[in-house]
């Protein structure tokens, strides 16, 4: 995989921005919260939130350049093709503190079904539950009183 942070790698639309947060999910620490969506895409996307509660331009620039280079240098741990939004919590921090609550992320997403992901909405179709015994009230064989 490409390391380089190409412009097509980027959310640059309101849209996407709003996809992402309402059909996504959410991952939070004291540093960062990360929302997150499976797409059908080819590349995983990112998209940056710092808004001005993180300090002024000049910090807000800083902010973004270290979660650029976060994202960049550890995207290919993320699971197919996902749209990352990062928003910053608590002001500016160091590249240490954000590199290690993407990672503690990825790590969570690597191994699991992200919700959102088409494939996993396809599996799920297929999937039928388990027949009960003939005849008894599915209720009942849930609770455990089914004769």
């Amino acid at each position: 995989m490409d390391s380089r942070l190409r412009p097509t790698e980027r959310i640059q639309t309101s849209f996407g921005f709003r996809e992402v947060f309402d059909r996504g999910s959410c991952f939070r620490t004291p540093v960062l919260r990360i929302h997150y969506q499976r797409t059908r895409r080819e590349l995983s996307r990112v998209g940056l939130v710092v808004t001005r509660r993180i300090g002024n331009a000049v910090q807000r620039n800083r902010v973004k350049r270290l979660l650029r280079e976060v994202y960049r240098q550890n995207k290919a741990r993320l699971p197919g093709s996902t749209d990352v939004v990062l928003v910053p919590q608590g002001g500016v921090r160091t590249y240490r503190e954000y590199l290690e609550a993407f990672q503690r992320f990825a790590g969570k997403v690597g191994g699991q079904a992200i919700p959102g992901d088409p494939a996993d909405r396809a599996d799920r179709a297929d999937r039928s539950d388990p027949p009960g015994p003939a005849g008894a009230d599915p209720v009942a064989v849930a609770r455990g009183s089914a004769p």
